[in-house]
């Protein structure tokens, strides 16, 4: 019986080692750091308080980004949302550059209204009390419930 875990488990190793060199082989951390997201959500900030929309503004600031895995995720990002998905389920496709809390956060700006004011606050590294529910909302959206 253990054997076979082990097996199991070798080969779940082996089929994901691959990815990973890929990754790393071209550059692509799978990491995005604070400072990189902080800038993300200033530049976005930005964007949308002079008026630009969403998708221009995450293709204007996509061109801006040095981190080749974070140019991809919001590349993506910025795909579902000219397929017309939200701003905030679009970033939750991503949970290893945007985290539960920061999703949580984008939503409710969505919500009420007020995403250039939630960016602005993400942007300055200002924690952004959300109510619980939003993160079980959240939960569910990315287990497909």
């Amino acid at each position: 019986m253990k054997r076979a875990v082990l097996r199991h488990a070798a080969v779940i190793i082996m089929l994901a080692l691959p990815a990973v060199l890929t990754l790393s082989r071209w550059g692509l951390e799978p990491r995005v750091s604070a400072a990189d997201l902080a800038a993300f959500s200033r530049d976005m900030a930005g964007f949308m308080t002079a008026g630009l929309n969403v998708p221009a503004g995450l293709k204007a600031v996509e061109e801006r980004i040095a981190s080749p895995y974070f140019r991809m995720a919001i590349r993506d990002v910025s795909r579902d949302i000219e397929n017309g998905s939200a701003l905030s389920t679009a970033m939750a496709r991503h949970p290893d550059v945007f985290s539960m809390s920061y999703v949580a956060a984008v939503q409710y700006g969505e919500q009420t209204a007020t995403l250039d004011l939630v960016m602005i606050s993400l942007g300055q590294g200002k924690p952004i009390h959300v109510r619980p529910q939003w993160h079980r909302r959240l939960a569910r959206r990315r287990k497909g419930v």
